[in-house]
């Protein structure tokens, strides 16, 4: 069974609109000046979606019916060392949330690696995101932490490896 580590997964953001459908959509959108990644990230959490579910059950039997509905799009933290001087991911994330505007996401995975000479590609994940929370903590003992709530706005998409 193959196994992939998270060790080595990184983050990007990139202005809406940059076009990401295609592993190399995602490795010139990453690679390019507009590309924002976030350094040093402690945890990432889950990226998720459900479908609302209506139940309708039946008095007279037991029998169950059920409704799939609309979907509704996760969120999810990202914890980093706090580094007031970093001018691209915390900077971007701090930005998205002052001015309450979206970029788009990029989860790339650690499964393979963009380079020209042998087309491969790593798994990476892409979708409307925006910022709804901050929260820089500041503990005895520990390193000064922050922590951006990330919310998605539309649909994962997921590009894998090749």
């Amino acid at each position: 069974m193959a196994l992939t580590n998270s060790q080595g997964t990184k983050l990007f953001f990139v202005p809406l609109g940059t076009a990401v459908a295609t592993a190399d959509d995602v490795n010139t959108a990453i690679t390019g000046a507009d590309a924002r990644e976030v350094g040093c990230i402690q945890d990432l959490g889950s990226l998720g979606a459900s479908r609302n579910v209506q139940n309708y059950s039946c008095l007279d039997t037991d029998d169950v019916s059920k409704a799939f509905g609309s979907v509704s799009y996760g969120n999810f933290t990202v914890g980093m060392l706090f580094d007031s001087a970093d001018a691209a991911g915390q900077a971007e994330l701090k930005k998205m949330f002052a001015e309450n505007t979206n970029r788009i996401a990029i989860v790339v995975l650690n499964d393979g690696v963009y380079n020209d000479d042998d087309n491969t590609n790593p798994t990476s994940f892409t979708f409307e995101a925006g910022v709804s929370n901050q929260d820089i903590a500041i503990q005895k003992d520990n390193a000064v932490m922050i922590t951006s709530t990330v919310e998605i706005a539309s649909a994962i998409s997921e590009i894998a490896k090749a």
